[in-house]
């Protein structure tokens, strides 16, 4: 059976306890069985050890890829909403409604491990175990559930701002124990438990779905009512619920005392076998939970299992006498050289603003660009080599970052926010919400090198700064015109366009610099001093754009209809608009190869596109010495008011006229 947390009304003292951001899925412990002629079994079982495997074969087959013979890994399964976090009702569309979604399994703990029982290990040693094995699978399916060694009031404060439903605070040297401890404590953002189901309302229309669900817990074998929840329900999920509760109907209520009339009124009643989650503000006085709002069925929770959860006040990190204090000893050399694979030190979890050394590279050897066989080690001697270079271009700027956890040419991600699981040397910057300035959001920021070999550790692959920085966010530096030629585009002709812009940028007195995409294309970047706002600038590098489109209609375009660019390059003027980014020099491209990004010298684009990627990084090396690098000369300059003004109207103009066409 697994372990569980007890409910805290604060956060534990002292400094013995790591944190973990609180998941919202179903808890499920996954097993990896050896079977014969060395093939594997793989089972994912529900808390109460329901073999749920046949509604999780995704996950099932994504844990196939696990670096064991044999292991059994706690986590919980879930589905991250547009915003990253964990849904619930997602999660329950997926499996009741039959909804397509991402099924994920979050791992936080490690009980058996080929052959050797871990449960008597302390926490920090199977933490430890863990993670290497989850990054050894390689599936973006399987993830680990990073956590923080720093104060807990911080944590939670963080994990609240973030939107999160709480945090898991656990003791680093307690061993795994089976049932509800005060070694693992829960906090809560809000109010939220799950409640059995003893009756419902229907809806005032007389519909099929629901109009409230009555609500009750159990103290004992006596079940208490404790008021109702009439909202969160869509008009799919409340027809889903009852669709569940109608064979269920009784004559006569459940709960152990006789109800007030307005309790029972309209009330169709239930046999108390089913568990709904519910978020509330409040407990009343009379004991009802107040302002209740439906997150979804838990089918995986049995009803008499349902308590108040009534938190209790943590004391210190409990010590506990472990099986073994230290991590398992080897006997034989072959299976030290293969614990030195998986026993390494993670990477710690990210607060906003928290900086460190950057971790230990686990599995270093792991390929993450079959086309070139680069490693995970090379990529990061090569962030180390250039990141003198590139720093410059990312510190104290917002930032997103591509992660391709298994490698290059697999499924990859962008991550624009700070969010646990980033390691300490990674910094953020606070951005205000483009709507509500009030509220703001933790995106990451780079500013030294152990970050980027932290980035590297979890197979980060490129790096897209914001047009501005951190001190002026609204009032960008940075113009940027991405030149996207056609396949059929001969060097010449991208050469020749990259020119004309820059003539005609001289032109409006800006001297521009160019740098390849590690793709075909180029960028054409012009520094400028932060005096214009976000939307002047756009209309600005809109108007520059279409100036150049209209020099030869044939050959350039700016709408990024993607049937209208054969044979033409597309001038993509709209990385100059808040929030959007572009590739950094020198960073990697997450394609076969792994090209890299790299300023040039205007006139050495004549000689041909140079062949600069990871894998070669030695050729070309010498680029990223400020003697030899064009963009160490990169100053901002002013944008004179008689230049912003002049195209400024001349993009509106041909904005209005557009309008006119339809």
């Amino acid at each position: 059976p697994p372990q569980l947390a007890t409910s805290a009304a604060a956060v534990p003292p002292g400094s013995g306890w790591l944190h973990e951001l609180k998941l919202d899925g179903y808890r499920v412990q996954l097993h990896v069985r050896a079977k014969a002629k060395g093939k594997r079994d793989v089972a994912l079982f529900t808390r109460k050890g329901l073999d749920w495997t046949y509604r999780m074969k995704t996950v099932a087959h994504a844990a196939g890829k696990l670096p064991v013979d044999q292991a059994v890994l706690d986590g919980e399964v879930v589905v991250l909403d547009e915003a990253g976090k964990t849904s619930f009702s997602k999660l329950q569309a997926a499996f009741e409604q039959g909804e397509a979604a991402t099924l994920q399994f979050f791992a936080f703990d490690l009980l058996h491990l080929d052959g050797r029982n871990l449960r008597g290990l302390p926490l920090r040693i199977r933490k430890q175990l863990l993670e290497p094995l989850i990054e050894g699978a390689g599936d973006p399916l399987l993830g680990y559930s990073a956590h923080l060694q720093l104060a807990a009031d911080q944590v939670f404060a963080h994990a609240c701002a973030l939107g999160a439903e709480g945090i898991l605070s656990k003791a680093v040297e307690s061993r795994y124990v089976s049932g509800r401890s005060d070694s693992w404590l829960k906090l809560k953002c809000t109010h939220r438990q799950d409640f059995v189901i003893a009756g419902f309302t229907p809806p005032g229309d007389g519909g099929s779905g629901i109009g409230s669900l009555v609500l009750g817990y159990y103290e004992g074998e006596k079940l208490i009512h404790c008021g109702r929840c009439g909202t969160g329900f869509s008009q799919a999920s409340a027809r889903e619920v009852r669709k569940q509760l109608e064979p269920l109907r009784t004559a006569k209520p459940a709960y152990h005392s006789p109800l007030a009339r307005e309790a029972k009124k309209d009330a169709i009643w239930l046999r108390p076998e089913l568990v709904c989650e519910v978020q509330f503000a409040t407990w009343t006085a009379d004991g009802a939970v107040r302002h209740a709002s439906f997150q979804g069925m838990r089918l995986d929770k049995p009803a008499r299992e349902v308590r108040k959860e009534t938190p209790v006040l943590p004391a210190a990190a409990p010590k506990q006498e472990h099986e073994h204090e230290q991590e398992p000893e080897q006997d034989q050399e072959q299976d030290q050289e293969k614990n030195q694979k998986r026993a390494v030190v993670p990477a710690s979890a990210a607060a906003p603003g928290a900086k460190g050394k950057a971790p230990r590279l686990t599995h270093p050897d792991k390929i993450v660009d079959t086309a070139t066989a680069l490693t995970k080690q090379q990529l990061a001697a090569f962030f180390e080599a250039v990141a003198p270079a590139m720093l410059p271009h990312l510190a104290n700027r917002p930032l997103s970052i591509v992660r391709c956890p298994a490698g290059s040419t697999a499924q990859c991600f962008f991550q624009k926010h700070v969010k646990a699981g980033l390691p300490s040397s990674v910094g953020s910057i606070e951005v205000p919400d483009r709507d509500d300035p009030a509220r703001t959001e933790p995106y990451i920021e780079v500013d030294s090198a152990a970050a980027l070999l932290g980035l590297a550790q979890l197979g980060v692959l490129e790096l897209h700064p914001w047009g501005s920085q951190a001190n002026a966010l609204e009032q960008p530096d940075r113009l940027i015109f991405d030149l996207d030629p056609d396949e059929s585009l001969p060097w010449s002709t991208v050469v020749a366009s990259a020119e004309a812009i820059r003539s005609f940028l001289r032109d409006l007195q800006l001297e521009s610099f160019v740098k390849t995409t590690g793709g075909k294309g180029l960028h054409i970047v012009v520094a400028i001093q932060p005096s214009a706002e976000w939307p002047e600038i756009r209309l600005f590098s809109r108007g520059i754009a279409a100036a150049i489109e209209s020099t030869d209609p044939k050959l350039y375009l700016i709408k990024m209809t993607k049937a209208a660019r054969k044979g033409r390059i597309f001038v993509d003027w709209m990385r100059n608009e808040r929030g959007a980014t572009a590739v950094a020099p020198w960073s990697p491209r997450a394609r076969a190869g792994m090209r890299v990004a790299v300023p040039l010298d205007w006139d050495e684009l004549a000689a041909g596109q140079p062949d600069c990627a990871v894998a070669n990084f030695d050729q070309w090396r010498s680029r990223i010495e400020p003697k030899n690098n064009p963009w160490a000369a990169m100053r901002p300059q002013p944008l004179l008011p008689e230049v912003l003004r002049t195209v400024l109207e001349t993009s509106a103009a041909a904005e209005r006229l557009l309008r006119r066409r339809g």
